[in-house]
């Protein structure tokens, strides 16, 4: 293959006798155009010097790395985070060839998460997620109390309840807000309670209610015996005096729990 060199007015006189050499444009380098840093599937070109070259063409091959790339396309498909060398050959001229090193990210996009956890807790607790698919590279929730006698560490999912109920939790993805999961939660935690004292007038004239107050109050232990310890009265498991003569009287009330 050549050029065909066009050449107007020529006269073929003594006097316009000359010499015309015929050249081709010989490829003497080729160079691979395309990103440095790819997060998925891209295609790679050549630049050719010079740039008419008569002699295009290349043949595209991995030299390492988890990746393949279409040997005549330039299709580069990743299967791995890492890095990938490639190279393109000439086909006209093997001794003529280029590489490039590319840094991988591959991007699998989250379409799921579902919270994992007990469905029943007695105290604090430690709550993930299960993403889907398994191997998206957009993990991280934040973590949420939406009802409920509780608080939840936004990072690490450990909930701790305040009081018995039912706590619904959520767990929305730091990706896309649009993904999240919720669960419900029965709690039955137990407080423990430390001290009582007993409520109610030291100067009574008849029947008269007493009442207890719980340390702490958020306590789950609750619960007493009243009891008469000295004086005329008795007293009522509901905690109503009754006296029946004048003079002091002493009540006891005991936790039934300790």
């Amino acid at each position: 293959m050549g050029k065909a060199l066009i050449i107007p007015n020529v006269s073929f006189a003594t006097n316009n006798l000359g010499q015309i050499t015929f050249t081709e444009d010989q490829l003497r380098g080729i160079t691979i155009v395309g990103s440095d840093s790819i997060s998925g599937v891209s295609t790679y070109t050549v630049a050719y010097n010079p740039r008419n070259t008569e002699h295009p063409g290349v043949e595209w091959t991995v030299l390492s790395g988890n990746a393949t790339i279409g040997r005549d396309t330039g299709i580069l498909t990743p299967s791995a985070d890492g890095t990938v060398i490639i190279q393109a050959q000439s086909t006209y001229n093997q001794s003529i060839v280029a590489t490039k090193t590319i840094s991988v990210s591959i991007t699998v996009p989250l379409t799921s998460i579902s919270i994992y956890g007990s469905d029943s807790i007695d105290g604090v607790s430690t709550y993930s997620v299960v993403y889907n698919p398994q191997d998206t590279t957009q993990t991280g929730v934040t973590w949420s109390v939406l009802s409920g006698d509780a608080t939840i560490d936004s990072d690490t999912g450990v909930l701790t309840p305040t009081q018995n109920g039912t706590v619904v939790i959520k767990a929305e993805s730091t990706y896309n807000s649009l993904i999240y999961d919720t669960k419900t939660i029965s709690v039955s935690v137990t407080i423990p309670i430390t001290d009582i004292d007993i409520v109610g007038s030291s100067t009574i004239a008849a029947a008269t209610t007493y009442s207890i107050t719980y340390t702490p109050n958020n306590t789950t232990q609750q619960g007493v015996i009243w009891s008469v310890d000295s004086g005329n009265a008795t007293i009522s498991q509901q905690g109503e005096l009754s006296p029946t003569a004048d003079g002091t009287v002493v009540i006891r009330a005991t936790s039934t729990y300790d």
